[in-house]
């Protein structure tokens, strides 16, 4: 006569086998999470504060719902998509130059398709444009073999220097804001030249 193993241990086991499978799968394997800074991409002095994804009611990223990038006027076309990417991804670390501490955070964004990501683009660059115009340190344009947008920095009265990349692949929105003291801009130039190989 054969024993059968009971329900309730064959349910364990399956458990079991069920977590360790999900245990070795990569931690995002999202499309977005391949594209963003890696943590090799920085310098090697610089410690993470968070990673992973992200929706339009996270208040601590440029684009969320209640704490915006996009002014009211800067709103134009893209006022009934720009909450509405399809995924979100965030990558925020402080780095160390040796000198100074620095906020980098480089945050990707999903829509529905090129145009929308685009028109979102225009939009923040206008914004960011317009706000660090009387303090403004430089202003350009950027490409890559994928990735094309914007750069910009603007420096506070403190001595303060936040540099900013808008640009875009295909259907991504692709954001880096870097905020430190004048020496980070070595690392934000760095970085920025990193994401146009994407």
């Amino acid at each position: 006569m054969k024993k059968r193993m009971p329900l309730a241990a064959a349910a364990v086991i399956a458990t079991i086998l069920i977590v360790g499978a999900l245990s070795v799968l990569p931690l995002h394997s999202s499309r977005l999470s391949t594209i963003a800074l890696q943590a090799e991409d920085f310098p090697p002095r610089s410690e993470l504060i968070g990673e992973g994804s992200i929706t339009p009611y996270d208040v601590a990223q440029p684009l969320s719902s209640s704490n915006s990038l996009v002014s009211a006027q800067h709103l134009g076309e893209v006022e009934t998509f720009l909450y509405r990417y399809q995924e979100g991804y965030k990558v925020e670390r402080v780095v160390w130059d040796g000198r100074s501490g620095a906020f980098a955070g480089n945050y990707l964004y999903r829509y529905a398709d090129s145009r929308q990501a685009q028109a979102v683009a225009q939009a923040i660059h206008d914004f960011l444009q317009a706000r660090s115009a009387p303090t403004a340190l430089e202003q350009g344009r950027r490409s890559g073999r994928k990735v094309q947008g914007w750069i910009g920095a603007s420096q506070d009265d403190e001595g303060g220097l936040t540099c900013w990349f808008v640009g875009t692949r295909d259907d991504l929105l692709i954001l880096l804001i870097v905020d430190g003291m004048p020496s980070a801009k070595a690392t934000f130039e760095t970085l920025v030249a990193t994401l146009l190989t994407r």
